[in-house]
């Protein structure tokens, strides 16, 4: 039986759940935004088309086992605010790789820390991982505070790794491990600035 199965994930604030046909308006603003793609390796959306291929395709990823996609979802409001992302999930390796998205309109609100830390907590607990990795771009200060907040370990920078819209950037890669994971929420974990 796959470890990577449909799940709801909540905290105080928030609901992860997979992304729906009603998310895709609040997808598609925020991956329009210059700002919060800014350090992406993808352009701005342009187009609904778009987040509704994400929404089919956080499905089929799920089937195949390789991907775990989940809406970060204001339990207030019900907006999707941010996305959560478990890629090339390896249950032999016990490994898969994270990455998040959020909204500029709630940012510094410690929303992706509170999300990230329920998400981090079911990659090592219930889906079994002992390596969680991320690649971000070094110029992202926010993504980079949030990452070493919730005890990632830069590990290597990846020189012209991406190009984007013809321009090159590279990529700091970091990475968490089961037991660094385990010895930080012995203690209530610091929130990150995103």
């Amino acid at each position: 039986m796959s470890l990577l199965r449909p799940v709801e994930l909540q905290t105080e604030r928030l609901l992860l759940r997979a992304p729906i046909d009603a998310d895709a308006n609040d997808l598609l603003e925020m991956h329009a935004s210059q700002e919060v793609m800014r350090f992406s390796n993808g352009l701005p959306w342009k187009s609904i088309d778009q987040a509704h291929s994400l929404i089919r395709s956080a499905r089929s990823w799920l089937q195949s086992e390789r991907h775990l996609c989940l809406c970060v979802v204001q339990k207030t409001s019900g907006r999707a605010i941010g996305t959560t992302t478990l890629y090339d999930f390896d249950a032999q390796n016990q490994r898969a790789e994270i990455g998040f998205l959020l909204s500029d309109l709630v940012w510094r609100h410690g929303y992706m820390s509170e999300a990230l830390v329920v998400f981090l907590n079911h990659a090592f607990t219930n889906l079994n991982l002992n390596r969680v990795e991320a690649d971000t771009d070094p110029r992202n200060r926010a993504a980079i505070t949030l990452l070493e907040s919730l005890g990632f370990v830069r590990e290597g920078l990846f020189r012209q790794r991406w190009l984007v819209d013809g321009r090159r950037t590279d990529s700091a890669m970091y990475g968490l491990l089961r037991q660094d994971w385990a010895a930080l929420t012995q203690q209530p974990v610091a929130r990150g600035v995103a």
